[in-house]
């Protein structure tokens, strides 16, 4: 049996589940709050609410007996891609993964949209091509090849 807690920390929601033998078994998440009249978050702000989110989404019965963690370290897969709001869930994820003594794997947020979106519809193909349209009014994309 295997139990891997998975953590996201975008710009806009704290992201929290689990997965218990290639099943999701848990799935919780804070969408960040935004002032009313804000056009978004600063990266500090977010940050922020995401350290806040954290404990409240982990205390939670199903996130007990985990085998190891996976977490989103940046937004896309390139060294390059940085921000910050990412640290929240990878200094998290790290921790609890130390004092454990259990495996930490980190992927991209990008790569999660794509496994989700694999996941949701049983598509188990090793090869493909996808496309990942993310970002207000859709004027931003990704292609991964």
């Amino acid at each position: 049996m295997s139990r891997v807690l998975g953590i996201d920390t975008s710009n806009y929601t704290t992201s929290i589940c689990v997965v218990e033998n290639n099943k999701v078994v848990f799935d919780k998440r804070k969408i960040l709050y935004v002032e009313k009249g804000k056009r978004g978050l600063r990266q500090s702000e977010a940050l922020f609410q995401h350290i806040k989110n954290i404990p409240d989404l982990l205390d939670e019965g199903y996130v007990s007996n985990i085998d190891a963690i996976c977490v989103s370290t940046r937004p896309r897969p390139y060294e390059s891609s940085y921000m910050p709001v990412f640290k929240a869930g990878e200094s998290i994820a790290k921790s609890i993964s130390n004092v454990l003594k259990i495996p930490c794997y980190e992927t991209t947020h990008q790569e999660g949209h794509i496994e989700a979106a694999k996941y949701s519809i049983g598509f188990d193909e090793d090869e493909f091509i996808a496309i990942h349209i993310s970002g207000e009014r859709l004027k931003y994309y990704y292609v991964i090849v």
